[in-house]
């Protein structure tokens, strides 16, 4: 049945209502509860898992953790504590130390199973795992290679099938053109002219994957796919001397296997070998691959700096030449950074030589699951509960991880994080260093509500709000309404405005402030993006402004938003004010 013909119902929004419009089906999403029992719910849901905090603690929890490193630490040269000392030997050390044991335990184990075993390390992330290893073991293990996850998707195009099964995969709340287009292998000039054409639509995004199933899209998908297969494939064979029944074991730092997923469905039967994932890090989910093993899982990856440090100081491989030789891409990011990343990486490989011969000498072999153990633990601080050396030292680092779309991104902004908490109603938005200026609190806050995956609102977060009385004035009348700002971080308080074309919005300051501090007022839509800042709209009555303080002279004093412009918009928008009360009125007239 043709998916057009399909009507798919749920209450579900995203799985029930925009997945199957994504493939084409129709789909309408099923409103169980009005607002108030729905919001009523969530909250008591929300209160379910946490119910744990309050019972009995496992004893695997209140009893301190046995570190198999503290002698290491006790003996070493730790020069005077620089900063790459405490990332690399102390911190990311014990990680390698532990990963390598578990990498050479597994090749073992399938060397006894009777397997032809061939490491690969993933540049280039995997680079330092690689000097983790020879220095754990004190000769090479495996080869690097030059294979990505963006290439072992762009080489497995053959049917419809595949590209419907990539797409799938596509998060629809995170969803870009530009990206899907160039990982599907498309020229430029065709993701153009296929993005004016879905802009046309309604819906553009169901229109822009409906577009890509068109025949004479998926015949240049495949058409550029294959291609690169062919010389993908040379490079495997020739290169990495892959042969007929290997075990090919990569070896990355995580986090969800895409590599490996699209390298299997692509080369395990073409190749005849049998491909294996052994990661520092993977996702914990019950539906990851049975190839796949990690040191350590998680429900969520937060180590991209620690991946920063395992990195090759090279571009990323973007293709392959007739020969199979890799091309790579320019180097992205600074000199200054990769120098650093190397006195970490020295650091690092310091420690693994450290402690095996330390271990050797006393003829100590530790336990797999306490090597595990404190590996997680010191990994899980430097991401969660990172010290001011820390801070310090990776300031100014950046990560390409959006290369495809040819941008680099900071890691975090400290300078700013105090002003992205006074406008985002929950700490779990920001990240654990941009936070950690601003207090534990903050930091712990986000693990539970990720941890538990707590579906809360920006009204949960905090029950304490400010008044706001507005009048929207219309020609001949107007409608007068008392709103509730939320209180977001440090005294200020967010609300957001309703606009109607043509319309003047009047806000009756005076009414509750004396004096009062207006950070932002913009323009937005209804899914949050900013169409301009109105701050400068403003016509003020019995107010005195100084940068960003207003004095209300009297309980008559307005702020009036002229209209932005008459334009009746097709979807709601709004006025988005961050204010913070400085003097009430009430405070000065009690009565």
């Amino acid at each position: 049945m043709p998916a057009s013909q399909l009507l798919h119902i749920g209450d579900n929004e995203v799985s029930d209502a925009q997945a199957p419009r994504k493939l084409g089906a129709r789909a309408l999403h099923f409103l169980q509860f009005d607002r108030e029992v729905a919001d009523f719910l969530r909250l008591q849901h929300a209160a379910t898992p946490l119910i744990v905090l309050e019972q009995a603690a496992p004893e695997t929890v209140i009893v301190p953790c046995y570190s198999p490193f503290r002698p290491i630490f006790s003996v070493a040269d730790l020069q005077r504590y620089a900063p790459e000392t405490l990332i690399g030997y102390m911190s990311f050390g014990p990680v390698l130390y532990a990963y390598s044991r578990f990498l050479i335990d597994e090749v073992t184990t399938l060397e006894k199973q009777g397997k032809r075993v061939k490491v690969l390390f993933l540049l280039r992330d995997a680079y330092l795992l690689s000097a983790a290893c020879e220095a754990y073991t004190g000769k090479p293990v495996g080869k690097l290679v030059r294979i990505r996850g963006f290439v072992a998707i762009a080489a497995s195009f053959r049917t419809r099938a595949d590209v419907d099964y990539y797409i799938s995969g596509i998060n629809p709340e995170f969803h870009d053109f530009y990206c899907a287009a160039k990982q599907l292998l498309l020229p430029p000039e065709v993701t153009e002219s296929l993005i004016r054409t879905a802009h046309h639509s309604a819906d553009p995004q169901t229109a822009f994957y409906q577009l890509l199933r068109e025949d004479d899209v998926l015949e240049l998908i495949f058409k550029n796919s294959s291609a690169l297969r062919a010389r993908l494939t040379r490079y495997m064979s020739r290169q990495l001397e892959l042969e007929e029944g290997d075990t090919v074991v990569l070896a990355d730092t995580g986090y969800n296997g895409k590599t490996l997923e699209y390298l299997s469905r692509t080369f395990k039967d073409e190749l005849q070998v049998n491909i294996l994932g052994r990661y520092v890090v993977a996702s914990d989910e019950p539906f990851r691959s049975a190839d796949s093993k990690a040191l350590i899982t998680t429900p969520w990856w937060n180590y991209d700096l620690f991946e920063q440090c395992c990195t090759a100081n090279e571009g990323a491989v973007v293709d392959y030449d007739l020969n199979g030789d890799p091309v790579l891409g320019g180097v992205e990011l600074s000199d200054k950074q990769y120098k650093k990343v190397i006195n970490v990486q020295a650091e690092c490989v310091r420690f693994i030589c450290d402690a095996r011969a330390f271990f050797t000498k006393a003829g100590v072999t530790h336990e797999y699951s306490s090597l595990q153990r404190a590996a997680h633990a010191a990994l899980f601080r430097h991401a969660h509960m990172p010290i001011e050396a820390e801070l310090e030292y990776f300031k100014d680092f950046q990560h390409d991880n959006f290369m495809e779309l040819d941008r680099k991104k900071s890691f975090y902004r400290l300078e700013s994080a105090l002003k992205n908490a006074r406008r985002m109603p929950s700490p779990y938005r920001l990240g654990a260093y941009d936070t950690r200026g601003l207090g534990l609190d903050f930091t712990f806050s986000a693990l539970v509500q990720k941890r538990f995956q707590l579906d809360l609102c920006s009204e949960d977060m905090n029950v304490r709000f400010s008044p706001l009385k507005i009048s929207i004035q219309r020609t001949p009348e107007s409608q007068v309404l008392l709103l509730r700002a939320h209180h977001l971080h440090d005294g200020y308080f967010s609300i957001m405005l309703p606009y109607v074309g043509g319309t003047r919005v009047k806000m009756l300051l005076g009414e509750h402030y004396e004096w009062l501090q207006i950070e932002d007022l913009q323009f937005v839509t209804n899914a949050g993006s900013v169409c301009g800042d109105v701050s400068i709209s403003l016509d003020l009555e019995e107010i005195n402004r100084e940068g960003e303080i207003y004095q209300c002279l009297s309980q008559a004093s307005v702020a009036t938003i002229r209209p932005v412009c008459l334009q009746q918009f097709k979807t709601p928008h709004y006025f988005h004010m961050i204010f913070r009360p400085l003097v009430s009125r009430a405070a000065r007239n009690p009565s």
